[in-house]
């Protein structure tokens, strides 16, 4: 349960917080004695093909009075094997509803476009390497979409390329579980990896593991000191762990990440344009009473940040 602090007095609140904050001792030298942690070597560049992808959709969908819109972008990047140029692709695709759209939906639909593109480009080159923005295996939401996104995302681990899933946000505990440690494993890594250096073990998810997928986290050699989380199917890990390591940008993330993310994230921003132009072809049939912000205050809001 989330612990809550009365934030009148700010500087009070954020200083019991931070005492939260706690060196953590003798856990590098419990992963040693437990062989776990494992040495990378700088890999400057991948040896073969190399993709990513990754999808974006508005925090919250657009409630106007006369319908709620969404709009799904998927990016996707590709280095062919042997060339150091990089081609890109995005697509979009508008959502709308004359009653409320569910997030969840968006965020299936968001997943599946995204799990179609990786396959559309596996199939193209089976000995790409591909790396996709979260899970291989997303958590399951309540829209029936889930379903085939699960089955195409099993699809991709089945594919007998190298698939990778880099995760920014994770909670997982498997590592600190292991060591009967009550820490993520994201913690965990952070206050004890060095740059360069990983800890590598066998999935926690069924499916995946059953597939031969691993999990590992790794310090990466530049950008943020902290531990990024990736799962990963068909891959050699060492070799694959190193270039990861050695390709963050500032982020700390894989350059094919931080690329990926900034596409998708700029083709979702067209949201705003589709409702200012949605409003302008609704009052050419004086229809634009339909065409305003169900919530007058967000749309004041809004006009003063861009202003």
């Amino acid at each position: 349960m989330a612990r809550i602090i009365e934030a009148d007095d700010l500087h009070q609140a954020v200083a019991l917080i931070a005492r939260d904050f706690k060196p953590i001792e003798g856990l590098r030298g419990i992963l040693v004695r437990e062989g776990l942690l494992t040495r990378l070597q700088r890999s400057r560049a991948w040896r073969g093909g190399l993709a990513a992808v990754d999808s974006a959709f508005p925090k919250s969908p657009v409630y106007l009075v006369g319908a709620t819109l969404s709009l799904v972008a998927v990016a996707s990047v590709l280095q062919r094997p042997g060339s150091r140029g990089v081609e890109s692709r995005t697509r979009s695709w508008l959502l709308a509803e004359q009653g409320e759209i569910e997030q969840d939906f968006v965020s299936a639909y968001a997943r599946l476009a995204e799990r179609r593109e990786a396959l559309r480009l596996i199939r193209g080159e089976p000995t790409l390497t591909l790396l996709v923005d979260g899970e291989i295996l997303p958590r399951r939401g309540r829209s029936p979409l889930w379903e085939e996104v699960l089955r195409l995302s099993l699809e991709l681990a089945d594919s007998g390329s190298c698939i990778a899933g880099v995760l920014k946000r994770s909670y997982s505990r498997t590592v600190g579980r292991r060591l009967g440690l009550d820490l993520s494993d994201r913690v965990l890594a952070s206050a004890t990896l060095r740059r360069g250096e990983a800890i590598i073990v066998e999935h926690s998810v069924r499916d995946l593991r059953a597939r031969g997928c691993l999990e590992a986290l790794y310090k990466p050699l530049r950008g943020i000191p902290a531990a990024v989380r990736v799962e990963f199917c068909g891959c050699e890990p060492l070799p694959f762990l190193s270039w990861l390591a050695s390709s963050a940008g500032p982020s700390g993330l894989p350059w094919p990440i931080d690329l990926v993310d900034s596409l998708a994230k700029k083709e979702a921003a067209r949201i705003a344009a589709v409702e200012t132009l949605l409003l302008s072809k609704l009052a050419r049939r004086e229809l634009q009473h339909l065409g305003y912000t169900a919530n007058p205050q967000e749309s004041m809001r809004k006009r003063r940040e861009e202003g």
